[in-house]
């Protein structure tokens, strides 16, 4: 009996000095992946694009077929927060492709051209400013306690062949432009992305109290206020992204003694 308490003893001692993990709260688990194509009916390969892409596994004997539509909007999403994503290229000239590997749970864009090109995926609605907005966000970074937000992207990213990544944050307001922070990075290697939150510039009156949108976006232009010119060649570039954690830290245990404990069990 005596060892018994003894060993709930040394438990509680560790209990004390071990502080709890750190949360993240995932934007988008990538646990869904995009619909299938419209502009695909013979393969039905579930993509978005640019440019010509294969309708099959291999061009010829498949075709290839281009499409008007370069972005796509999900509702009731599973895995997403508050359901809904739009995702989407910007490149109407030369191939760029993007999906969501439901498996790997990332998603995975393809810069194949040598003009400007970029990926966005966005949360909430950014395009709609209404304050009523039902599908909006409404985080409370400051209640929830973030600190900082983190990804890991992958690929063929380097010095020579970097990524702008822009992240955005915005506030529902009637006011056009609306409150807002972003923050920008240069992505010259493979690897996590941590950005603090105090890294973000805010405007308008921005506050992480109230955070309805939030967009991702990565180019290969590294301008982002004027974009390259035409003339501006560019390597192939391929790489994926894992979904966007919202970043707490660790908590200290708050302290237990002995007495406490049996009292819990009375």
């Amino acid at each position: 009996m005596r060892t018994h308490a003894l060993v709930c003893h040394a438990f509680v001692a560790v209990s004390v000095l071990l502080p709890t993990t750190g949360l993240a709260l995932t934007l988008d688990s990538y646990k869904a992946s995009l619909p299938v194509s419209s502009c695909l009916p013979a393969s039905g390969q579930r993509v978005i694009f640019t440019g010509q892409f294969c309708d099959g596994a291999m061009c010829p004997p498949a075709s290839l077929v281009t499409c008007g539509t370069h972005d796509v909007v999900q509702t009731g999403v599973p895995g997403v927060l508050g359901g809904r994503r739009q995702t989407q290229l910007f490149n109407s000239f030369e191939a760029t492709d993007a999906r969501i590997d439901d498996v790997a749970h990332r998603a995975v864009v393809r810069f194949n051209g040598t003009t400007e090109s970029g990926f966005e995926i966005d949360y909430g609605t950014p395009f709609t400013n209404d304050p009523q907005d039902p599908d909006a966000l409404n985080l409370d970074f400051v209640g929830l306690g973030v600190t900082s937000v983190q990804l890991a992207i992958d690929g063929n990213i380097s010095a020579s062949r970097p990524l702008l990544l822009v992240i955005e944050l915005l506030t529902d307001a009637v006011s056009d432009p609306r409150p807002s922070a972003n923050v920008i990075r240069i992505v010259d290697r493979p690897g996590v992305v941590s950005i603090p939150l105090s890294d973000f510039v805010p405007s308008l009156g921005f506050t992480m109290d109230q955070v309805d949108d939030i967009q991702i976006g990565l180019s290969n232009c590294l301008d982002h206020e004027n974009g390259c010119p035409p003339e501006t060649l560019f390597e192939a570039l391929a790489f994926s992204l894992t979904p966007l954690e919202l970043v707490t830290p660790p908590t200290a245990a708050r302290p237990v003694s002995w007495g406490a404990l049996k009292a819990i069990y009375r």
